[in-house]
């Protein structure tokens, strides 16, 4: 018979009492209720993948005599309960043979049920997940069996090498691989070197072989690092321990190994040592982006997310900064994106309806829907209801709005975070469709390859990082907004626009190639008037190429010229520029510097030419106007609008919407990635999507034009407030439009 649960009450969480066991016997385990905040018994936490697998193992489970109405004059028969093939690993890998072990495991202390919304329990029990997860004694970190065992081994399961029917790739690993893995983490935490710190980049190169690496980077790619749940679960506990098949380690040592390798490799150095052995066939970029693995995110987030204070743990980063922060971490469910992180992001903590002082309906734009203050009980974290009855979009829109009033920025509106499937009631993902202004993470500038290598995709957001009081740009001026500036309706579950006052500043003119993987094709430096290779690029041109700015943010050095001259020298300007060879060949600081940051700003996006922008503002008296080069997403095309919008630090690209019931209208309001665009050809003028609405255009008789996103441009010598400076017209950002 199949295990049915009891109704908790309160704060009551369940303990899965793991019976001792071991070899590949049946799993049994018994229940028991406890408050959140009761000493004993106490328990482990597991943190594991739950993944696509079906859940077609089975193991034994019963309510725990004198527990949830058992006695021992009755006594209660086992029932059945099924669970994922992973998790039974995991349960038999960390069972003793002579004692019982206490967990806390999400699949089996939540009741589980398929269809969303039906499920009160579990919006409870996730609003209280950073409790349970501090209160363990321990979290058992758990990434899973080897895909193969070393020769004459058996599994937990009991299978041997021959049973294992997945084929091994590059980026599988063994069991051999683990403990060669698990060994070179204490190898790099042993160092003798009292400076190691400072010295360990020869000693890492020195042992930086094909067989003493590539396992540890194996190992660091197992699906278990992308998981969201994964970074609130062992960010509020000090006691981690990971586990893989037979070997254990801290997560102390692993975080102090992957800190030490990304450290050493993020220049490129581990690649271009791997790049000379054969085993790695030459490739150039072998292990690709150490700073972009997820296992470096995780380790640099949990550094980073809080401080003691004493003995109180303050959480530093706002949930904005978190969201965007850990987009590389996915969630099945979209809901999560938010719920997941909402434990330890420093100005919200998650409630249900239930226990929500407003009932989830805090009202307007100073109190964001399924929000509410807590003002006057010295509280500055606002409630943050957990409702999986909502539709993702109603969850991404509370999010939003009290993001954007908290930070007086719309810079979110360019940054990469909006999940792009959902797990339905089937069990199966769908693609989900969102508004342009919620950026999916197809638009993340480093993603997995199907072997869990971190490789580029895109460019970075022109906005930078999402680090109050860092600012790469100032295109709206460098004061907060005064006032209202954006409207979010939260509320209504249909509504699918956000409302923001803007000006336009020009079209988009002309547009060339999109910058494929990086490299400059000769159209862009013609474009720029840079032909003969021997002169330095013009101003604009190399200006636009590093858009301005350093990777930190500062303004270019005023060496950047000579570092493209010295580039464009040697196979001269009509060949382009390859990024990737002057970066990985050359060996070259100068070019490193230089072609990272190219290559952060150009990849995949366009190189543009604006209408003619007045040089004295749109009223001004002298007529001159100067058409700027810059840059836009690859989705641009002629005709587009260029807009600067009160809030935002950088201009954007936006495009008329057709009316509704054009045919042409996206289904409904875009998916969250760029809009098709309708330019074909190397470098034609393509077709305007849409009809403009005019540089004049406005609200007339309460009309406010409706524009598709297609994301965040750099026009030169328009990104610090210039535009903003030229006309009160401009200043006042009198102008409303929406963005669907």
């Amino acid at each position: 018979m199949e295990y049915k649960y009891t109704d908790l009450q309160g704060e009551q969480i369940r303990i899965a009492h793991l019976l001792a066991g071991d070899g590949p016997g049946g799993i049994y385990i018994e229940i028991s209720v406890k408050n959140i905040d009761e000493p004993s018994p106490n328990y482990n936490a597991l943190s594991w993948q739950w993944g696509g697998q079906n859940e077609d193992a089975v193991i034994r489970i019963r309510d725990r005599p004198n527990c949830q109405g058992g006695s021992d004059q009755e006594p209660i028969k086992w029932k059945w309960m099924r669970v994922k093939p992973n998790l039974l690993d995991a349960l038999k890998r960390l069972r003793n043979p002579d004692e019982e072990v206490r967990l806390w495991i999400d699949a089996i202390c939540i009741q589980q049920v398929q269809k969303r919304g039906d499920n009160p329990e579990k919006s409870k029990q996730i609003s209280m997940m950073t409790d349970i997860y501090k209160n363990a004694s321990h979290v058992r970190v758990w990434l899973g069996e080897p895909k193969q065992s070393a020769k004459g081994e058996t599994t937990a399961n009991g299978t041997t090498p021959e049973d294992v029917k997945d084929m091994i790739t590059n980026d599988d690993i063994t069991s051999e691989d683990v403990k060669k893995a698990v060994k070179y983490i204490n190898m790099l935490i042993n160092l003798d070197d009292t400076n190691h710190i400072a010295g360990v980049d020869q000693g890492i190169l020195d042992k930086a072989v094909i067989y003493d690496l590539e396992p540890l980077f194996r190992l660091l790619r197992r699906k278990w690092f992308s998981r969201r749940w994964i970074v609130q679960e062992i960010s509020v506990n000090r006691n981690v321990q990971v586990h893989c098949g037979g070997e254990e380690v801290s997560w102390e040592n692993l975080a102090y190994a992957v800190a030490l390798l990304e450290r050493v490799g993020r220049d490129g150095t581990i690649n271009r040592i791997l790049q000379k052995r054969p085993e790695t066939r030459h490739v150039a970029d072998y292990v690709g982006n150490i700073s972009a693995l997820p296992a470096y995110r995780l380790v640099q987030n949990k550094h980073t997310l809080s401080r003691m204070r004493g003995k109180l743990e303050v959480w530093e980063q706002t949930l904005e900064q978190l969201v965007c922060f850990l987009a590389v971490f996915q969630a099945s469910y979209a809901h999560d994106t938010i719920y997941a992180i909402l434990g330890i992001a420093s100005d919200v903590r998650p409630v249900t309806e239930q226990n929500n002082g407003n009932g989830g309906n805090g009202g307007n734009q100073g109190n964001p829907s399924g929000t509410s203050n807590n003002q006057g009980t010295g509280d500055l974290k606002r409630d943050f209801v957990v409702d999986y009855k909502q539709e993702p979009l109603q969850v991404f829109k509370r999010f939003l709005e009290l993001a954007i009033e908290k930070s007086q920025s719309l810079d979110i509106l360019c940054r990469p975070w909006a999940p792009i499937t959902d797990r339905g009631p089937d069990d199966k993902d769908k693609r989900l469709e969102l508004p342009s202004w919620m950026p999916n993470i197809e638009r993340k500038p480093f993603q997995a390859t199907k072997g869990g290598k971190m490789v580029r995709y895109n460019s970075d957001p022109l906005v930078g990082a999402a680090v109050f009081r860092l600012k790469f740009y100032s295109a709206s001026g460098l004061r907060d907004p005064v006032g209202s500036f954006f409207e979010i309706d939260a509320e209504n579950a249909d509504s699918r626009h956000i409302t923001v006052r803007a000006f336009e500043l020009s079209k988009v003119d002309e547009v060339f190639n999109s910058a494929s993987f990086g490299n400059i094709p000769y159209s862009w430096l013609e474009a720029g008037g840079w032909r003969d290779g021997g002169e330095q690029p013009p101003d604009e041109l190399w200006r636009t190429l590093v858009a301005d700015r350093t990777h930190e943010g500062n303004k270019a050095d005023p060496w950047y010229p000579m570092a493209f001259q010295s580039a464009a020298r040697e196979k001269e300007t009509r060949y382009g520029i390859n990024t990737a060879e002057l970066i990985h060949d050359k060996n070259n600081a100068a070019y490193a510097e230089v072609f990272r940051r190219v290559q952060a700003v150009v990849w995949n996006r366009r190189l543009i030419r604006t209408e003619g922008i007045p040089l004295d503002g749109p009223r001004g008296r002298s007529g001159e106007t100067y058409r700027h080069l810059g840059l836009a997403p690859e989705a641009a095309t002629r005709g587009d609008l260029i807009f600067v919008v009160l809030g935002c630090s950088v201009p954007l690209v936006l495009r008329p919407s057709p009316p509704p019931g054009d045919a042409n209208r996206q289904s409904p309001g875009g998916t969250g990635s760029q809009p098709p665009r309708n330019q074909t050809g190397n470098r034609g003028r393509g077709t305007p999507a849409g009809t403009s609405s005019g540089r004049d255009s406005g609200q007339q008789g309460g009309h406010v034009d409706t524009y598709t996103l297609v994301g965040d441009c750099y026009i030169d010598d328009m990104m610090d407030g210039q535009a903003v400076a030229h006309d009160p017209e401009w200043k006042n950002f009198e102008k409303k439009i929406r963005i669907e």
